[in-house]
């Protein structure tokens, strides 16, 4: 799952949950939970179940400014995905968004003050055997970027040193850093 805060909530979204009483049987969830009130209460639930996917929030120029939630990435179907969803704020479902470059299990996503990035994951170079000598990680960054009409991922031409999965992703004030 990933934990995320949207419309002064937190939100839990989706998942893998197994029952280890039950010989570790396994299932993907397309639940959300909203944190209100010191309780949790089920949201919209996504449009497919989905775990090792990556979450946050950012502004949309296409929407007047409102809040964006952008869930993507992961493992859709027990299958790689780039499938993207996207929760308006104010909104009672998730829609389709922009898919990813190319599938990402395990990636990382921060919100920056005007679009996304998200970093990082594994995936299959040869996608159609899911050979398991074809597996890589990433060491690009996307960024999500709006305009007016669409928003779609844009390779940001900073790299990772090496490429990884199951990191975490967190944005530095200036103030911060040394860096010129």
């Amino acid at each position: 799952h990933c934990l995320v805060p949207h419309e002064q909530h937190l939100w839990k979204i989706g998942g893998l949950y197994c029952n280890m009483s039950n010989g570790g049987q396994c299932e993907m969830s397309a639940s959300t939970y909203v944190l209100t009130d010191g309780r949790w209460q089920e949201g919209p639930s996504l449009m497919q179940e989905r775990y090792a996917h990556a979450c946050a929030t950012t502004p949309s120029a296409i929407y007047e400014g409102k809040e964006l939630l952008v869930v993507a990435g992961g493992i859709v179907s027990w299958w790689n995905s780039a499938s993207v969803e996207i929760h308006l704020e104010g909104s009672y479902k998730f829609t389709p968004g922009p898919p990813l470059p190319h599938p990402l299990v395990e990636p990382a996503m921060v919100s920056l003050p005007t679009s996304l990035l998200i970093s990082g994951g594994g995936y299959y170079l040869d996608e159609a055997t899911n050979n398991p000598n074809s597996y890589t990680f990433s060491a690009n960054l996307w960024e999500w970027v709006c305009n007016a009409q669409q928003c779609l991922w844009e390779e940001r031409r900073q790299k990772m040193a090496s490429g990884r999965k199951y990191h975490a992703m967190l944005l530095i004030p200036d103030e911060f850093t040394d860096c010129k």
